[in-house]
C-alpha cells in the first residue's frame, strides 16, 4: 500500500473519505481522495472515486467531470468506465456524448457488439426505433447466437408493424434459447394473431398451458 506525501496510504484515504462521505461532508471527501493524485502509482484513482462518490449523490454533471480526468489513466482493462459514462451522459440529455463512449467498446475485443447494443438500448428509449433496429443488427453480426439481442430485434419488429419478420427472429431465439421457450412462445402466439392466424395462435398458446 503506497504513501503519498502526505504520508497517508491509499487504503487510509479510502476509509477516511468514506467516513466524509457518511456525515455528509462532501468537500473534505473530495480534498481527502485528491491526495491519491500526489502518488505516481495512484495516478487517476482520486478522479475516478470521486466520480463513483458523486454519482451516488445522484450529480451526474459533477461524476462526468472527474470520469472524464480519469480517462487518461484507465487501465485498458477497464471497459466499464465508458459504459458509465454512456449512461451519465444520457442521463444529462447528451446523447452524443453517450453514443460515443459506448462506441469505444467496439474497438475493446471482449467486448465488441455491446457498445451496438448499448446504443440500441439508448435510440429505443429515445423512440428512434429504426435506428436502434440497426444497432442491434450490428450487434447480431458480431455476436450471432445472442438471444437477448433476437428477442430485442423482434421486440422492434413488432412495434414497427412487422409481425412476419418479427416471427421469424422469435423462431430464431427459441432454436438458440431454449430456456426462453415460454415467454418467446408468447411473443410468437401474439404474433399469429397480429397477423390472422388465430388457429395457429391458439395451438401455440395451449401447448404453454400443457
Amino acid at each position: 500500500d503506497s504513501i503519498n506525501r502526505f504520508g497517508y496510504s491509499a487504503s487510509a484515504i479510502s476509509i477516511l473519505s468514506s467516513i466524509y462521505e457518511e456525515i455528509n461532508r462532501i468537500d473534505k471527501a473530495v480534498e481527502t481522495f485528491m491526495k491519491l493524485e500526489e502518488s505516481d502509482t495512484q495516478k487517476g484513482q482520486g478522479y475516478y472515486q470521486l466520480g463513483r462518490l458523486f454519482n451516488r449523490k445522484s450529480n451526474p454533471q459533477k461524476a462526468i467531470e472527474y470520469f472524464e480526468k480519469y480517462l487518461p489513466f484507465r487501465p485498458i482493462s477497464d471497459a466499464d468506465i465508458f459504459i458509465t459514462l454512456g449512461n451519465l451522459y444520457e442521463l444529462v440529455g447528451n446523447i452524443d456524448k453517450a453514443v460515443n463512449n459506448y462506441i469505444r467498446l467496439e474497438d475493446i475485443n471482449s467486448h465488441r457488439g455491446n457498445g451496438h447494443y448499448y446504443i440500441g438500448l439508448l435510440y429505443e428509449k429515445k423512440g428512434r426505433l429504426v435506428d436502434a433496429l440497426k444497432e442491434f443488427e450490428y450487434s447480431l453480426e458480431i455476436m450471432p447466437t445472442n438471444s437477448n439481442i433476437l428477442l430485442k430485434i423482434g421486440e422492434l419488429y413488432e412495434n414497427i408493424g412487422n409481425n412476419r419478420k418479427a416471427l421469424e427472429i422469435y423462431k430464431k431465439a427459441i432454436a438458440i434459447d431454449p430456456i426462453k421457450e415460454i415467454e418467446l412462445n408468447h411473443a410468437i402466439a401474439r404474433c399469429y394473431e397480429k397477423i390472422g392466424e388465430r388457429v395457429m395462435a391458439l395451438s401455440i398458446l395451449k401447448r404453454i398451458e400443457n
